[in-house]
């Protein structure tokens, strides 16, 4: 698609570029269940309207950010096809599990103006990719004629009932967000509360789910949902752990593999995302009637998720039971435990450095693992 073009002609696509805008894995089905959705929790949007607030407006709809709808000619839940139509090839993205984004830069210049859409498959037989989420930096798309990038965030927050809801990285800098969860509009700010990015959203849904998506080093801020919302606070906390899991399993990542006997044959795995372990994999084999195995997740060091799956025990006719256990875990304490696809009590609550998550996080050879495990 030739560029200049695309801007002398704005009314025929959405301007994001125009206007200076310029492995997938099975094992993630097996890991979550249903039960695990934060899906369950959030917002029915058909019951919130999305805010579209009065004041000066942008000139054309070229633009024009409507929240919880819109940014430029681009629409939450609009085709991706339509949408790669009409921006052309993408500067870079990424893809895994029914869930992709395309990035486009200004001039295709990394170190410009930015949009990044999100894009996710549609709920039942609905197998198109859609619109879910599009954040854009440059100043030329306005929320108001006064609401933009560049701008202090106080006249936004006098407009929408906003709440920090987390803290990311961008191009070594920190950045806090800031969400109107029903109104589907979010705004990310630098150190002097100035507007760095404006993302719109489905209404309904916390956009920390989805920014995960877009920065990696995304943290949910504690307490940053009123309490009313606490149940969507939680359930944006599993979104993201689970994003973060699916992410390790999909990647491609460096193995190390020991093995050695302790009742049985002991299998221990240990995963590598640039140099730092983001997953260890334990197989206690058999002993007597029972299977089981066990993978830790990690994020930064700090575990996230442990699965442990279980397969046997006393006999019953003409079946082989079998048991999955998820602990979704937050500051090496438990916020939620399944046994199958039933919440329930956790069995172990709390994780510290004598762990053996942790200390097999910690371990360097051979030797260590089995002093671990063999007990």
């Amino acid at each position: 698609m030739n560029i200049r073009s695309f801007i002398i002609l704005p009314a025929i696509a959405f301007t994001l570029i125009a206007c200076q805008q310029s492995k997938t894995s099975n094992v993630n089905e097996s890991v979550f269940s249903s039960a695990d959705s934060a899906d369950s929790d959030s917002i029915n949007p058909d019951s919130v309207e999305a805010t579209e607030q009065a004041g000066d407006r942008p000139d054309g709809m070229t633009q024009l950010i409507v929240s919880g709808k819109s940014i430029g000619q681009i629409s939450i839940n609009e085709s991706g096809e339509n949408v790669h139509k009409q921006l052309g090839k993408p500067d870079g993205g990424d893809a895994a599990m029914g869930k992709s984004i395309s990035i486009w830069y200004a001039n295709h210049d990394t170190t410009s103006f930015v949009t990044k859409i999100y894009f996710s498959r549609g709920h039942g037989n609905d197998e198109i990719k859609r619109v879910k989420q599009i954040r854009v930096t440059s100043p030329f798309f306005k929320l108001r004629a006064d609401i933009y990038t560049g701008k202090p965030l106080m006249k936004a927050k006098a407009l929408y009932q906003l709440e920090k809801v987390a803290t990311f990285t961008e191009r070594g800098h920190i950045r806090i967000l800031y969400d109107d969860l029903r109104a589907g509009i979010a705004f990310d700010v630098d150190d002097k509360d100035l507007i760095t990015g404006l993302t719109v959203h489905e209404p309904g849904r916390s956009v920390s789910t989805t920014y995960l998506d877009f920065f990696s080093d995304l943290k949910l801020t504690p307490g940053g949902q009123p309490a009313h919302l606490a149940t969507v606070a939680s359930a944006s906390s599993i979104g993201l752990i689970r994003q973060k899991v699916e992410k390790i399993n999909s990647a491609s990542l460096r193995k190390t593999h020991v093995e050695f006997m302790c009742d049985e044959m002991m299998k221990v795995d240990h995963f590598y995302l640039n140099d730092e372990i983001v997953k260890i994999s334990v197989d206690y084999g058999t002993i007597g009637d029972v299977y089981s195995r066990e993978d830790y997740y990690f994020d930064n060091q700090k575990l996230i998720f442990l699965y442990e799956f279980v397969e046997g025990g006393p006999a019953c006719e003409g079946c082989i039971k079998k048991h999955e256990y998820r602990s979704y875990v937050s500051d090496d304490k438990v916020f939620k435990y399944l046994k199958d696809k039933t919440a329930q009590a956790c069995r172990k609550c709390d994780f510290g450095a004598k762990s053996k998550q942790y200390k097999l996080l910690n371990a360097r050879s051979q030797k260590e693992i089995k002093t671990i495990l063999c007990r």
